[in-house]
């Protein structure tokens, strides 16, 4: 629940998380998208955003799915 609430807290600061592991960008194992709608007034919640976005990808990233979901995606 504390994810949801730093969210909401956040609402508006961050727009957007994407991540692949599909190598459709890059050769890298993954892609990381961040959109920030940066507030230069509240660079503490600029630095909040980021670091909650890095652990929902951290723990997305960590998540092992079963072969059969993965050819099906």
């Amino acid at each position: 629940m504390q994810v949801v609430k730093n969210i909401n807290q956040l609402n508006g600061i961050l727009y957007s998380i994407h991540y692949t592991d599909q190598k459709l960008f890059t050769h890298s194992p993954g892609h990381l998208k961040i959109v920030l709608n940066a507030n230069g007034n509240e660079p503490e919640k600029n630095e909040q955003a980021i670091k909650l976005a890095l652990y929902i990808v951290d723990k997305v990233v960590a998540l092992k799915l079963p072969q059969s979901v993965k050819a099906k995606s």
